[in-house]
């Protein structure tokens, strides 16, 4: 008859040594039987043997006794007691404080696009850049700037959950105003600075222009590309308030005939948290 299930202990997955879970004896094992591993004074993995596993090794999913050989039976997780956890590998994992504040790291890491808010208002009181409207959307004509106000302006906060140091990407959604040749060019740049609570609003801006080249089978009106800006964080912080400036340039040759449309813009963190105080 199979015995009572015994309850295991240990303070570490992996070793081989007396005090490993990898370490108790295969032949003393017992489906069903249970395992708790104090790894710290912060984790205590809980697993559960299955007798018919044959599962790879994969700690902490899955453990396989040192003396097991060929033969089947595996430690398999089933949850970790946690004061913090950790899930994932070195350096690409999942973290959650024993605050309960939730970090990515690595490949762990995700993105977030977020919409700044757009200077409507100067827009409507100088008629510029003008509206353009395709069926349900709505869009702005740019036209070279030459010191006429066919310019847009942005701001947004920079949000808790980035990660503070990966480089923004400013995404612009652009349609071609007309038929256009293959190999025509289109140029934006967005120039951008930051404001800092407790500092002076700077009147400089760092610039980026992107040159855009239509493509073939690309030359229709309202044909859409994307254009993306990199933004140098370089000295920002979170909570900073980034203000973009976007014009249309002269290109470098083969300018487009009609003036492009944008018809919308994303500003595109790398966050490393699900949440921050206050975004």
């Amino acid at each position: 008859m199979p015995r009572e299930v015994w309850t295991w202990g240990a303070t570490e997955l992996l070793g081989g040594g007396p005090t490993s879970l990898d370490f108790k004896p295969y032949a003393s094992l017992q489906d069903g039987d249970l395992a708790r591993t104090s790894v710290t004074d912060d984790y205590t993995y809980h697993h559960i043997y299955d007798a018919a596993s044959e599962a790879v090794e994969a700690s902490p999913l899955i453990i396989k006794p040192d003396d097991a050989g060929e033969n089947p039976g595996r430690w398999v997780f089933v949850g970790v007691f946690a004061a913090k956890f950790r899930t994932g590998e070195a350096t690409n994992y999942l973290d959650i404080s024993s605050g309960g504040v939730v970090t990515l790291a690595g490949t762990a890491k995700r993105h977030l696009l977020l919409r700044p808010s757009l200077d409507m208002a100067t827009v409507a009181v100088k008629g510029k850049p003008a509206i353009n409207t395709r069926g349900a959307h709505r869009g702005f004509v740019m036209p070279i700037y030459s010191a006429d106000d066919q310019e847009l302006f942005i701001h947004a906060h920079l949000p808790r959950r980035w990660d503070g140091t990966t480089n923004l990407i400013l995404p612009l959604t652009v349609a071609l105003g007309g038929i256009e040749d293959i190999g025509d060019k289109f140029n934006f740049q967005a120039s951008y600075s930051v404001i800092e609570v407790g500092k002076v609003v700077p009147d400089t801006s760092t610039d980026a222009p992107v040159e855009t080249t239509v493509l073939a089978g690309r030359v229709a009106a309202y044909d859409v590309y994307e254009v993306d800006f990199t933004i140098d964080v370089t000295g920002m912080e979170v909570g900073d308030v980034l203000g973009v400036r976007v014009r249309r340039l002269a290109a470098s040759t083969l300018e487009v005939t009609a003036s492009p449309i944008i018809y919308c813009f994303d500003v595109d963190h790398t966050i490393d948290k699900l949440y921050g105080d206050g975004g």
